[in-house]
């Protein structure tokens, strides 16, 4: 009888009117109810069907769980916390230039509480999407110009501080040993950085992606930066972005700066000289 009853959800939930009810579901609630039919009925899948299911509804809510995740991202949190363990005698605060979802920020404020540093972190993003492309940004992922590239229109202010919030009330949270002060700034990067960036730089995560708001960034937040300090590139030397590359070079190169491999991170960076 139970299976005759899974095999009927099956083909409901399978059905074109189910495929056009998840499709007008928030991505919360669609995930919130893949996972319910995933916990609540025996559906036939097999282990490994069974887990990209739920990796597949953790992605549609936004939340990354780590333990759903590829190697790679194991490795990122690692090189995360020991730069920022190595930051801890660098005057200045942690500063992220494209948020995105969140991810790396929870790194970064979770490093910080880790070892028990007062430094703020601050988050900028627009949260409303990319700028308009120029010419140096034309690739594999961008291919007109003065358009904004497609994506990242999904996240907002308080999708990251939900990030924080849900973290605080479980009982093992890092914040509730240690919290961190955590500053969201919205808005395009040449209307809020000049007035919000703290005054001396730490840690510089630039994971913008597009020419112009890298080298808007490098331009306000180095003069910033404190000597011993870190800058990371999310994207250099990744084809779909050429014009991050691009503008570092440029940006880097008039200021006499290195840019170098950083192995720890697995991501290209500048160590400020001492």
């Amino acid at each position: 009888m139970l299976d005759l009853f899974n095999r009927f959800l099956i083909r409901v939930l399978s059905s074109r009117f189910a495929r056009r009810w998840f499709a007008g579901l928030s991505s919360e609630e669609r995930a919130t109810a893949l996972l319910q039919f995933w916990r609540g009925a025996n559906t036939g899948l097999n282990d490994k069907e069974r887990y990209l299911l739920v990796r597949k509804a953790y992605d549609d809510r936004r939340m990354k769980n780590y333990a759903l995740q590829r190697s790679g991202r194991y490795a990122r949190i690692y090189g995360f916390f020991r730069l920022i363990e190595e930051l801890g005698p660098v005057q200045g605060d942690i500063v992220e230039c494209g948020v995105g979802r969140g991810i790396s920020l929870a790194c970064l404020v979770y490093a910080v509480s880790f070892f028990r540093l007062e430094k703020m972190v601050y988050g900028f993003d627009s949260f409303s999407g990319f700028p308009p492309a120029t010419v140096q940004d034309i690739g594999t992922r961008v291919t007109t110009v003065d358009k904004p590239p497609t994506g990242w229109g999904d996240t907002s202010p308080d999708l990251i501080r939900s990030i924080f919030e849900c973290d605080r009330a479980i009982p093992e949270s890092l914040l509730r040993a240690h919290d961190v002060r955590l500053e969201i700034v919205p808005g395009f990067f040449h209307e809020t950085l000049s007035n919000n960036l703290p005054k001396r730089i730490a840690f510089l995560h630039v994971d913008c992606d597009m020419y112009e708001s890298t080298k808007i960034v490098l331009e306000h937040g180095l003069p910033r930066m404190s000597p011993g300090g870190i800058v990371i590139f999310d994207e250099y030397h990744d084809e779909h972005w050429p014009g991050a590359k691009k503008a570092a070079d440029e940006v880097c190169a008039a200021r006499g700066l290195k840019i170098e491999y950083l192995a720890v991170a697995g991501r290209y960076g500048i160590r400020i000289p001492q």
